[in-house]
């Protein structure tokens, strides 16, 4: 078989892409995505989210290995293996990147990445039912819906002095404030919703489900093809134009059965089927790690101003080395990175 692209995971990046690209009428897409398909009622239906969690049909239930900063436990990283990934399981809200990350990426050289650039894409994506937004992903005001308990929360927040937003997403980066949801008619709109399932429809997008890529065929050094299984079938399938790999969570879990803290980009690479690594050989992998308590760590939070002895974090304790984590001592006892 042969094809212009091929895409390996139909996650929120791969369904993007396969929209994009499939544009051209001329062009065959192929998506390959190692679950089934999201057309279940959990999925579907807002708060079954609580179900998918932990649902092995449709979540990669990763496990990280102990980790001595955590007093020993093991960090639980649910993972979506299903047609739109981790955004057919997760809990839909929906919140924009910082405008200075994104100003600090292009300092950095990644040219087109300010913000200004970017907002203007996300005003292309979205859909707003309270404004003229025409993009394909609906993101949805759901406050009067919510817990009334949150209510009364913001309510506290905005009597201690913390500015309470209309919407989490506007240009103000600071305050409190309901979530956003990728939420349309009252069911959940993911990734595939918006993006995979148009291209679909135009014919020119093959999607495969349930289908494990084994390797990935290297010619001169250019990923050409790949070879994946399906069943008991074995395929071949090759690239004209470009070989897209964005199942990133499967590279997750390599990283992480391999020992995290002391894998290699060669050796990952390696276990993916490829014999030589990119820019990246020999850069450690880390692993993230989500630290609810980090607003009590009193080393990495500074006061914020008229903020009476409250602690807001700090803009600063991420690092601009990639390859050092940032360390945060105290109470957490972890650390995390950014991506």
């Amino acid at each position: 078989m042969e094809f212009d692209y091929i895409i390996v995971g139909a996650g929120s990046a791969g369904c993007v892409l396969a929209d994009r690209l499939s544009r051209n009428p001329n062009t065959k897409v192929l998506v390959i995505e190692a679950g089934g398909s999201d057309a279940r009622f959990w999925i579907k239906v807002p708060l079954g989210y609580a179900f998918t969690f932990s649902d092995p049909r449709v979540n990669w239930r990763y496990e990280a290995q102990a980790d001595r900063g955590l007093k020993g436990r093991k960090a639980y990283w649910p993972r979506g293996r299903v047609v739109g990934g981790s955004n057919s399981i997760n809990a839909m809200a929906y919140v924009r990147g910082l405008a200075h990350d994104f100003d600090d990426w292009e300092a950095a050289g990644a040219t087109g990445w300010n913000w200004d650039s970017v907002r203007q894409t996300y005003g292309r994506v979205e859909s707003h039912a309270d404004n003229d937004g025409g993009g394909p992903l609906r993101v949805s005001d759901l406050s009067q819906q919510m817990q009334p308990f949150s209510a009364h929360f913001l309510a506290a927040a905005a009597e201690l002095g913390w500015p309470v937003r209309a919407d989490m997403n506007a240009d103000s980066i600071e305050g409190l404030s309901y979530f956003r949801s990728t939420v349309k008619g009252g069911r959940r709109w993911s990734a595939a919703d918006a993006f995979l399932r148009p291209a679909l429809r135009r014919g020119n997008v093959e999607l495969v489900k349930n289908a494990l890529v084994e390797r990935l065929e290297i010619t001169n050094g250019q990923a050409t093809g790949i070879c994946y299984r399906l069943g008991d079938q074995q395929i071949t399938a090759k690239a004209r134009a470009e070989m897209i790999v964005c199942g990133g969570d499967k590279l997750a879990a390599i990283a992480a059965a391999l020992g995290a803290w002391t894998c290699k980009a060669a050796e990952i690479a390696r276990h993916c089927g490829c014999q030589r690594s990119g820019p990246g050989r020999g850069r450690p992998a880390r692993s993230p790690c989500d630290l609810a308590s980090v607003l009590g760590n009193r080393t990495d939070t500074q006061q914020h101003p008229g903020s009476q002895g409250r602690a807001s974090p700090r803009r600063d304790a991420v690092s601009a080395d990639p390859s050092r984590p940032v360390e945060c001592s105290g109470q957490s006892g972890g650390r995390f990175c950014a991506f």
